[in-house]
């Protein structure tokens, strides 16, 4: 039995793509040919949008296809980006700006050749442990959940 490869495979994820329209490095044209113009409409895209979409060039498909490829664009887009500030505790509805999801942990992260400055929920700044800072701050929420269920385990007992 031959295994089908489903055209509908999700090659850059909805959080990717904030990254990747935000950082510098997919608009060097003589590794990634056109691909950063051809992600302007996209917020997503799946081997069905490729397939559909003929104005991506031959190096941006490459890039697109190859998982390893895909893979080093974006260890090397995370090297742009570095913690600017220590997560905060969010007490409104913050949106984290790659997935759209509510966060009650938030992480802020700034381009270094951009300049621009992102607000990152606790799950998704998992998905990007190289950004610059980052693991020291999640270090640092890990400390402070742990202390927070030491002290409501006290209250609890106490009670």
């Amino acid at each position: 039995m031959a295994f089908v490869k489903s055209s509908k495979r999700l090659l850059i994820k909805k959080q990717e793509m904030v990254l990747i329209k935000a950082s510098q490095e997919v608009q060097n044209t003589e590794i990634y040919g056109n691909l950063y113009d051809c992600l302007e409409s996209y917020d997503k895209i799946s081997e069905e949008d490729l397939d559909k979409n003929v104005v991506f060039d031959d190096k941006a498909r490459i890039v697109l296809i190859n998982p390893s490829n895909k893979k080093q664009m974006m260890e090397k887009i995370q090297e742009e980006w570095y913690s600017i500030k220590n997560f905060e505790i969010s007490d409104s509805k913050t949106h984290c700006q790659l997935c759209g999801r509510i966060n009650k942990y938030i992480f802020y992260i700034k381009n270094r050749y951009t300049d621009t400055e992102l607000h990152i929920g606790s799950e998704c700044v998992k998905n990007y442990p190289d950004i610059t800072g980052i693991k020291q701050q999640q270090k640092e929420l890990s400390q402070l959940q742990k202390e927070e269920k030491l002290r409501q385990r006290k209250i609890e007992f106490e009670a």
